[in-house]
């Protein structure tokens, strides 16, 4: 949609419409049309998400912290923190015109991957991980 309304305006522009006052008139629309269902087509900012996002990543540098340590020791408060990673999730997946956001998240706590989730799989897998990996990870 959005493409098509750019191309109209590059059609619009190329015309002689736009040498009197209604086909400037009829550009300004355009240009105030498509920059409102630009606007319209990502999620409203959300306070209790930023707040609940921001508590998140605090843990997670806590628990990256700990990743030095044996796995076993805080194998609780990994759990603690999986689980509030997937209300978090689960929220944001809830939220209309939120996809980029969603495939943010999976990035980040895919079990495979080289982020988050596959920094605490690897953990759980390793039992202890070295100071200065955790370092360039948290860099």
């Amino acid at each position: 949609m959005r493409y098509i309304l750019i191309n109209d305006l590059f059609k619009l522009m190329q015309t002689e419409k736009l040498s009197n006052s209604s086909g400037i008139i009829r550009l300004l629309l355009v240009i105030f049309l498509a920059s409102f269902l630009i606007c319209i087509s990502i999620s409203r900012f959300d306070q209790y998400n930023y707040s609940q996002t921001t508590a998140i990543k605090v843990d997670a540098l806590e628990l990256m912290d700990l990743a030095v340590n044996d796995y076993n020791s805080f194998e609780t408060k990994d759990q603690e923190f999986q689980t509030k990673l997937e209300k978090i999730y689960e929220y944001e997946k809830n939220k209309p015109k939120n996809d980029l956001t969603i495939q943010l998240w999976n990035k980040l706590i895919d079990t495979k991957g080289h982020l988050l989730g596959g920094l605490l799989n690897r953990w759980k897998t390793e039992k202890k991980l070295n100071g200065t990996f955790l370092q360039k990870k948290r860099s």
